[in-house]
């Protein structure tokens, strides 16, 4: 609001405004002035999850994900400033059951696709991000299937876990490790594993990697990424012990369960990888 001075026997209006990453006051004489208008404020856009899933939804000059998705064979890249909140965007009323064709896509549906590219066994399998900085980049990534139960570790090309990244010769071993952590993903599936107070931890871990990540100096690299693959497999542990001690609830209705079931049997049983 302007204030009121005098210089030489006139009144002044003194008028503050913001300019550039400081502040600008101007000097009007009084009579000069008309008026002066203020910006209402703005009610609270809401928390950054809802704000950019409300964006996701109806995305301005662009189709939805959820289209996007569909018309790829295998790979979907995504740019974006919030990228995990993308990648784990289901676009449906339950992520579980509904609807096929998000970008965290669970394979759900127990009836024959009308659309072949929506496969009822699709299902998001892994994930990257790169985060891209002028001569320091590095990249996220979980090595686990559905992105919403992911924790996505930080990793660079010259410093990475052995347990994290495998090597060409240890594809049997990674096999084996993205297996072990898909059994989280069934587990939740068959409701042994309380899902929101998973996310919660994952994320509380996860934002913690990203942040240390953005700072840390290129010779503690290695030891943080083995502390972190630690960290991340002591994690699953704990909640795949929890769900062997907990009852199954299974989600959906019969068909789903008995899709889920004979899948939950052939896990595994199939060694090829894909080139």
């Amino acid at each position: 609001m302007p204030d009121f001075c005098l210089k030489g026997g006139k009144v002044l209006r003194s008028i503050e405004i913001p300019y550039g990453r400081g502040r600008q006051i101007f000097h009007i004489e009084d009579h000069r002035l008309t008026g002066v208008l203020m910006p209402e404020t703005m009610p609270k856009a809401g928390e950054e999850t809802e704000i950019v899933r409300r964006a996701i939804s109806a995305p301005i000059d662009s189709a939805r994900l959820s289209t996007l998705s569909q018309t790829a064979e295998r790979i979907l890249l995504i740019t974006s400033d919030h990228t995990l909140i993308a990648l784990r965007d289901h676009s449906c009323n339950d992520e579980w059951t509904g609807a096929a064709g998000c970008v965290c896509m669970h394979a759900k549906n127990p009836t024959p696709p009308i659309n072949p590219r929506q496969s009822i066994d699709c299902e998001t399998t892994n994930s990257m991000i790169a985060v891209l900085k002028p001569g320091d980049s590095f990249i996220l990534s979980p090595g686990m299937s559905t992105t919403c139960m992911a924790p996505f570790q930080p990793f660079w090309f010259d410093a990475f876990s052995p347990n994290q990244v495998f090597h060409i010769d240890r594809q049997e071993t990674a096999i084996a490790s993205w297996i072990r952590r898909e059994e989280i993903n069934r587990a939740a599936i068959d409701g042994r594993i309380p899902v929101e107070e998973y996310r919660a931890e994952m994320k509380e871990m996860e934002r913690a990697w990203i942040n240390r990540a953005q700072t840390i100096s290129r010779s503690d690299r290695q030891i943080f990424v083995n502390e972190n693959a630690l960290q991340a497999e002591r994690f699953i542990d704990k909640w795949l012990d929890i769900a062997k001690k907990n009852s199954p609830q299974p989600r959906g209705d019969s068909a789903f369960q008995m899709w889920w079931k004979n899948k939950n049997a052939e896990l595994g049983k199939d060694r090829r990888i894909a080139w």
